[in-house]
């Protein structure tokens, strides 16, 4: 099993802010390395999760956000 497919963040939709705007996005993938490994860590504790994940926006463009913000703008 690829440490992708037990990801809670996967998948999750959220609402990023981009200026003065909220923009729906989607996540959709762990960022990777120039090597394939994947970047950062979790860790219970927030401030030592240092995960980076590929968050698609509605134009079909792909940013990289930290785990931490993700967090913060989860749909609830």
């Amino acid at each position: 099993m690829t440490p992708e497919v037990l990801d809670s963040l996967i998948s999750a939709e959220v609402l990023l802010p981009k200026g003065d705007v909220l923009l729906p996005a989607k996540v959709i993938a762990r960022k990777l390395d120039a090597e394939g490994n994947l970047i950062g860590r979790e860790n219970a504790n927030p401030i030592l999760d240092t995960r980076i994940y590929d968050v698609q926006l509605p134009d079909g463009h792909v940013e990289s956000y930290s785990a931490n913000i993700i967090d913060e703008n989860i749909y609830k």
